[in-house]
């Protein structure tokens, strides 16, 4: 054995490896299994180890109606879910190429820690609310990164514009509303019909944040990451929506509904 108290075993949990893991077995079994098959191994083993920590300590948690969750594993239900609307588990044959789904499956294999938690739960930044600050060097010499926001639709400002990093691509996304100013802030003098190019210095306070935010972001990866424009009500948003893994897209849960979904069955 590992540890001589199981509790002790879960005080030590490690969420971001835990989550790794767990994104590494799912992909794996979909090599042999159907891919609700998968998607369902991931959801019971996260049931699995939450029921059996509530066994633990169903004593001093006597709270009935609440999931109780150890610290180390307290976002484990955002990335199971995360894992679970990834491209490599997502859908069916139609919602995803094959091609896609493999490439993205052995690439999941292969990631790095940052990179996986990166991927399943991409960063997304508002950039119209970029601070005068943004990717300057702090007190402690750290670069200092805007607060990102969480993938859910509810948090989009249809007047603003967000970036999302998974690690391997870039995406803009650009809400209907967008005052002209901003419009012409970000990516120059553009005509209602013009293509949007985010990675041209446009000679303004705002789009100058934003290249330093651009090669921040870059830095240290592997290959190139191509940054891509998507306006809100475009055909090419439906590309954009399943990585807000928070909301219900096609038939998938909510983050909240994944929440209530394990609550329920770690009470049974």
């Amino acid at each position: 054995p590992v540890v001589s108290d199981l509790g002790d075993m879960y005080k030590a949990a490690d969420g971001p490896c835990s989550a790794a893991l767990l994104a590494r077995l799912a992909v794996e079994k979909s090599l042999n299994s159907r891919l609700e098959d998968a998607r369902q191994a991931v959801a019971a083993r996260v049931v699995a180890v939450l029921k059996e920590y509530k066994s633990l300590y169903s004593t001093s948690h006597r709270m009935p109606n609440k999931l109780v969750l150890p610290e180390g594993l307290k976002l484990i239900g955002l990335y199971a879910l995360a894992v679970m609307k990834c491209k490599a588990m997502r859908g069916g044959a139609k919602d995803v190429a094959l091609d896609d789904r493999a490439a993205v499956a052995y690439a999941m294999m292969a990631m790095s820690l940052p990179a996986t938690l990166r991927f399943l739960y991409p960063t997304l930044y508002a950039l119209h609310t970029l601070p005068d600050d943004c990717c300057e060097p702090g007190p402690d010499g750290a670069v200092i990164m805007p607060t990102p926001v969480a993938l859910a639709s509810e948090v989009l400002d249809s007047r603003g514009v967000y970036l999302l990093d998974d690690g391997r691509i870039l995406i803009a996304w650009v809400g209907r509303a967008v005052p002209a100013e901003l419009l012409q802030d970000l990516f120059g003098a553009v005509g209602v019909a013009d293509p949007l190019l985010l990675d041209v210095d446009h000679d303004s306070a705002l789009s100058k944040k934003v290249q330093k935010l651009l090669g921040v972001l870059r830095t240290g990866k592997d290959t190139y990451q191509q940054c891509f424009v998507v306006r809100q009500g475009d055909a090419i948003e439906t590309h954009w929506m399943p990585y807000l893994v928070e909301d219900r897209i096609a038939g998938t849960m909510s983050y909240t509904e994944f929440l209530c979904h394990i609550h329920r069955n770690t009470s049974k």
